[in-house]
């Protein structure tokens, strides 16, 4: 706990990290701006109080007002937002709007003008499927990315806060104190672990996704950030400063996001390619959360590939790591 405490005051400290530290949470509030705001098409209509059969076919959508004269339709249709007009010119009528209306809302109004005048409803034998929980793409992909980067930035954290000590020869002092050196590895690791976990959740509240499984989705979380605290240490540990450790978390970063702009552009069927990257993983079962289509036998099927193909990358980087290990705790 103490080198926790040392790599958070460390932290705040260190620009570069504090950075670190605030960028997933500053990142949701812009999504949250650039969210679209959900809206329902509410159709209300006003035609004259002498249409008796329009108003029976309008009354099946929405809410139909009457008026006694043009003058007084139009009078109301400029006092009521989204009020549609039906005017009978001759033997036509025409759709009156005030002109601010959405596009998609003018087009479901003349539709259903349509369908009225015709007296008869083509949607009748039109079957209806729930497709489960809908979301904004925004939120959803965004959502993603602030909790696979967070958990990338955690790990980040942890690297440079090792090459912070790595240049400042902390290690000597540290090297003469009862501590263990498994208890400097698992200290160094908590900063890994619980960032992303407070990201998460602050992403969920700043993003109004409340109604996500908030356990599943801190399962999830921890179980993915042992691949950004991988990355710290062999940031840390290959890095001989700042520098080399930016240009090293470019590196990692990209090859480690790549996976899930690949699988937001590529079919379904060719996700297969991406298997053997841990963070696909936790892209797959973030996706199944936040739609709420995430049963436990697919997310625990998740789960065993995430820690199969984070085995994987900690094989591919224990050389190395364990080598700077041993350099950086003698």
């Amino acid at each position: 706990m103490n080198v926790f405490k040392f790599d958070l005051t460390n932290g705040l400290r260190d620009k570069i990290t504090l950075y670190m530290l605030v960028a997933p949470i500053l990142m949701a509030f812009v999504v949250r701006l650039l969210i679209p705001g959900v809206q329902s098409v509410s159709l209300s209509f006003v035609t004259l109080e002498t249409e008796k059969q329009l108003i029976e076919n309008l009354e099946k959508y929405g809410t139909v007002y009457t008026a006694t004269d043009l003058e007084n339709m139009y009078q109301m249709i400029r006092e009521h937002e989204n009020l549609f007009g039906a005017v009978k010119n001759n033997d036509e009528y025409s759709l009156v709007h005030f002109g601010n209306e959405p596009a998609e809302g003018i087009e479901v109004a003349r539709t259903v003008l349509i369908m009225s005048l015709r007296g008869s409803d083509p949607l009748e034998n039109v079957g209806v499927s729930d497709l489960g929980k809908t979301l904004s793409p925004v939120a959803l992909i965004f959502f993603i990315f602030v909790v696979v980067i967070s958990f990338l930035l955690g790990g980040l954290a942890i690297g440079f806060n090792i090459i912070d000590e790595k240049e400042s020869k902390a290690m000597k002092g540290l090297s003469v104190t009862p501590m263990k050196n498994s208890e400097l590895i698992l200290g160094h690791s908590i900063m890994g672990v619980v960032l992303p976990v407070i990201h998460a959740l602050a992403a969920v509240f700043i993003l109004g996704l409340l109604d996500v499984e908030i356990g599943k989705l801190i399962l999830v979380t921890v179980l993915s950030s042992p691949v950004g605290i991988l990355t710290g240490f062999f940031l840390g540990l290959s890095s001989a400063n700042q520098m080399a450790g930016i240009a090293n978390m470019k590196i990692g970063n990209t090859f480690l996001l790549i996976p899930i702009v690949l699988a937001l552009i590529l079919p379904e069927s060719r996700h297969v390619f991406l298997y053997w990257i841990p963070t696909y993983w936790s892209y797959a079962a973030l996706n199944d959360i936040l739609l709420q289509s995430a049963d436990w036998p697919s997310l625990f099927r998740q789960i065993l590939w995430l820690l199969l193909t984070t085995g994987l990358f900690a094989a591919l980087l224990g050389t190395k790591i364990r080598s700077g290990l041993r350099t950086y705790l003698e």
